[in-house]
């Protein structure tokens, strides 16, 4: 057990200056009000899907609550919102690509789930005729994904601040996780693998339902599975495709989104389901 505990310290600890320094760009983005303005603008144009996906691809959850939060005052469509959340992978992305068992994995899956996001958010806006609205603010949206003021231009240590606390929660996630299934592992390693091979089919049923929890610890807790070989590429890419942090709970605090918010899940859950699948066939077929 020693052995698995310091195992797991040492790969947690790698990960650390790669978070740090994704989290500090992430909260330069975040503390600019004027891209965030431009950003807004952008996702409520013609092109709006596709900036839709490729804003979602940026990790953590600050920009898919952005994105709710602009969906219930009426500055998107339903299906910008879902390109924003489909190419959201919250905390999992920053894990998938810091490490070099994952990196090509996670770098494909970003591509995938950016393409995907893209067309799933043009095929819904044209069954979307909900009229928006063009008057730009972003009083609503003054806060960070950990609810931080956003209001104020931030001394030194207010803007380092956040990025340390995010890395410190998810060095803390991904340590928990690594050492829980690190004795997993060393002590049911062949009943597990057993387990997972005979429900293949359903891993992506289950990891869309995982991602769909508004907590960051779903998405690295699927990261943490795929890089320790227990679900499927396709599992991981259902879950993924789900895992929009927060941006739920933004719609559920809204009585103009409150009705549409189920509708929108469900949407979310199918999409995701159908990508998941139709990766885990290609990839039997190659």
């Amino acid at each position: 057990m020693g052995q698995v505990l310091l195992e797991a310290l040492i790969d947690s600890a790698k990960m650390l200056p790669f978070l740090l320094a994704i989290y500090l760009i992430i909260e330069l983005i975040e503390t600019n009000k004027k891209a965030k303005l431009n950003m807004a603008r952008l996702l409520g144009s013609k092109w709006s899907a596709l900036f839709g996906g490729i804003v979602g691809t940026i990790p953590q959850c600050g920009f898919s609550v952005l994105s709710a939060d602009l969906y219930t005052q009426r500055y998107l469509n339903t299906g910008t919102l879902l390109a924003v959340l489909i190419a959201s992978s919250d905390e999992a992305l920053p894990l998938l690509l810091a490490s070099k068992q994952t990196f090509v994995s996670g770098a494909i899956l970003l591509a995938t789930k950016l393409v995907y996001a893209v067309l799933v958010g043009y095929l819904v806006n044209i069954f979307d005729k909900r009229p928006l609205s063009y008057d730009f603010s972003l009083d609503q949206s003054a806060e960070g994904c950990c609810q931080h003021d956003m209001h104020h231009k931030p001394t030194f240590w207010q803007f380092v601040k956040h990025p340390l606390i995010h890395t410190a929660k998810i060095f803390a996630y991904l340590l928990v996780l690594s050492v829980g299934f690190g004795a997993l592992m060393h002590y049911a390693s062949d009943g597990l693998s057993a387990f997972l091979q005979q429900t293949y089919w359903l891993q992506p049923v289950v990891c869309a339902l995982v991602g769909l929890i508004p907590n960051c610890a779903g998405s690295v807790l699927l990261a943490t599975l795929y890089a320790d070989g227990l679900i499927s590429f396709g599992a991981l890419a259902s879950g993924l495709a789900c895992s929009s942090g927060l941006a739920f709970t933004i719609l559920l605090k809204n009585k103009s989104t409150l009705g549409k918010t189920p509708i929108i899940a469900l949407l979310l859950y199918v999409f995701a389901l159908l990508f998941g699948y139709a990766i885990n066939l290609v990839m039997l077929a190659i």
